[in-house]
């Protein structure tokens, strides 16, 4: 079989209940020039059944024998890849039909882009407008200390870099592996988001993030701090503590903390104005959107709103203005979200 050019790689444990699907989203792309590598992670349902009833010659099958965990079969898998570039895929999600299409050629258009994500669409809640990402590179690098600025399975992987770089996942950041993957790969190549929505990206109670949801938020902390001391090379447990409170929307709604939380953004602001740690303008449109984020994480109350109108964070991420008709807006819909409810 010649060399493909592009490898999925899709570790599989019990996946039984939605892998078909997935495999056959995949195995239905308008482009056609790619292996499917199934890492079958010790399974004990189905899943080896589904996997070898395809008769498509592109699917290509590694049984781990043993239960080895995501990280360790994420590894074993970016080894084993024989394409130029690695797409990531989850045994739960659906592929849209010109997803490898879109992003193979993204990245042959643009050489200097080690990994490219791209906006999705959620399966199984309410939400049905695309989830969408910063798309340039210092849009993704100014966005790591807040949040996973690439969505793993629309990664889009170019293997020499990773080989050139080693750069594997790191298993003292058990599901949170990407998050850390992302925030290393981001110091020796560039990254970027599509903003197409192309993939459906499930969300059910067995999923990872669902079932791990407490270790998977101390790793992403970790994430968080390392990126943080770039910035803040004396910060405190503390303030990190504090810091992943407020990104995850966890902070105590009242004056006091809101209070606190305006200090702190601003004290973000200010040091990397004086830096450059991160590149400026994007920094500040993170800023500002973690700011609204929090403002609304306050309302209903009539103090945040006024604390949010006076304050110099508004309008960091774009217009002044047109961000205190956003809040406006999307507090009034918050209310009664929560009326209906």
């Amino acid at each position: 079989m010649a060399t493909p050019a592009v490898t999925v790689l899709m570790p599989v444990y019990n996946g039984a209940r939605f892998l078909a699907g997935a495999m056959e989203s995949v195995l239905g792309q308008t482009f056609g020039d790619f292996e499917l590598l199934a890492i079958n992670d010790g399974s004990s349902d189905q899943t080896a059944e589904i996997l070898a009833s395809s008769r498509d010659p592109r699917v290509r099958i590694v049984e781990n024998g043993r239960n080895l965990g995501l990280i360790a079969s994420l590894n074993k898998g970016l080894d084993l890849a024989r394409g130029d570039y690695i797409a990531r895929m989850d045994q739960d999600d659906i592929c849209h039909p010109r997803r490898l299409a879109v992003q193979a050629t993204f990245m042959r258009n643009r050489p200097e882009i080690g990994v490219v994500g791209a906006w999705y669409r959620p399966i199984g809640t309410g939400w049905v407008r695309a989830v969408r990402l910063p798309t340039s590179h210092e849009d993704i690098c100014s966005w790591l200390p807040f949040h996973n600025p690439i969505a793993h399975p629309t990664a889009f992987l170019r293997r020499k870099v990773f080989v050139a770089n080693r750069l594997y996942y790191d298993p003292s950041c058990l599901h949170a592996e990407d998050y850390d993957l992302w925030s290393r790969a981001a110091r020796v190549t560039s990254l970027g988001n599509i903003p197409k929505a192309l993939l459906r990206y499930r969300v059910h109670l067995d999923q990872i993030t669902t079932q791990h949801g407490s270790a998977q938020s101390e790793n992403a902390k970790l994430v968080r701090g390392r990126e943080l001391a770039r910035l803040l090379p004396g910060i405190t447990p503390g303030e990190i503590d504090f810091h992943h409170k407020l990104v995850t929307s966890n902070f105590t709604p009242d004056p006091s903390t809101f209070s606190r939380v305006e200090s702190w953004l601003l004290r973000l602001h200010q040091e990397n104005q004086r830096a450059s740690a991160f590149p400026r303008a994007s920094f500040d449109r993170a800023i500002g959107k973690v700011w609204l984020r929090a403002s609304l994480d306050c309302m209903p109350h009539a103090w945040a709103y006024s604390r949010f109108a006076g304050s110099p964070l508004t309008g960091l991420s774009g217009n002044r203005i047109a961000s205190l008709a956003g809040f406006g807006a999307r507090a009034l819909k918050r209310v009664m979200s929560d009326k209906a409810a």
